[in-house]
């Protein structure tokens, strides 16, 4: 099992510190996906237009 987190504020960036503690290498971020507003809308539009902290995560 692999986790993906797209890491990018202070929420995101300490989940993804503790899933690497706890899983080592399991553990990416936002591997092999880059985030756009061309290729996305939640985020984009959703939480970076209002500023907010998100956390999405994949689990394969």
């Amino acid at each position: 099992m692999a986790w993906f987190i797209a890491a990018t504020r202070p929420l995101s960036l300490a989940v993804l510190a503790r899933l690497k503690a706890a899983l080592g290498e399991a553990a990416g971020d936002n591997l092999p996906y880059a985030m756009g507003e061309g290729t996305d809308n939640t985020i984009p539009l959703h939480a970076d237009a209002r500023g907010l902290d998100y956390l999405e995560i994949e689990v394969r």
